[in-house]
């Protein structure tokens, strides 16, 4: 389910340049929906109670907390969104499986957690992974790119050569 997000967004960003959709007004979309749906999970979760105990006892250090949170939600999704529309969407999915992986590793490195060797184990296959697919996808993008390098053009064919026809203003 967690993929589910960037593909969608690669597929309503393929075409960009003749839809007009660009990252921005797409993550605008997202998170009105993202407000609505969470909006209901936490009506229906314990975190209700919580939230308006806190609330009552510091109301301006919870709503710094929720417009900060909100914010580098915010920017945190700007960056996906551009990822998404710059690379694909594994790599967006694999990225984001690589920030969780971290975070635990991190986590355990500090609070000195004794872990099991199984999840040693996982750790070791993810990142083993990981490796594989990174250096798969760059020999593959080796491969597609040509290996001579592009001379300057003759005499006389500076004329054929293509010419810049975007306009960088829309009328």
């Amino acid at each position: 389910m967690s993929g589910l997000r960037p593909v969608l967004t690669a597929l309503l960003l393929k075409n960009s340049k003749e839809s007009g959709l660009t990252p921005v007004p797409l993550l605008w979309y997202d998170a009105a929906f993202s407000t609505i749906f969470l909006f209901f999970a936490f009506l229906v979760s314990d975190e209700t109670v919580t939230v308006a105990g806190y609330f009552a006892v510091d109301v301006w250090g919870g709503v710094g907390i929720l417009a900060g949170g909100s914010f580098m939600a915010f920017a945190y999704n700007i960056v996906v969104f551009y990822l998404v529309k710059v690379t694909s969407s594994l790599t967006s999915v694999v990225l984001a499986n690589l920030k969780t992986t971290l975070i635990i590793v991190i986590a355990v490195l500090l609070w000195d957690k004794s872990i099991s060797w199984i999840s040693v184990l996982g750790f070791v296959i993810f990142f083993g992974g990981l490796f594989a697919y990174s250096y798969l996808t760059f020999k593959s993008r080796n491969r597609a790119t040509p290996t001579k390098p592009t001379e300057a053009p003759k005499e006389g064919e500076a004329a054929k050569a293509p010419k810049e026809t975007t306009k960088l203003v829309s009328s």
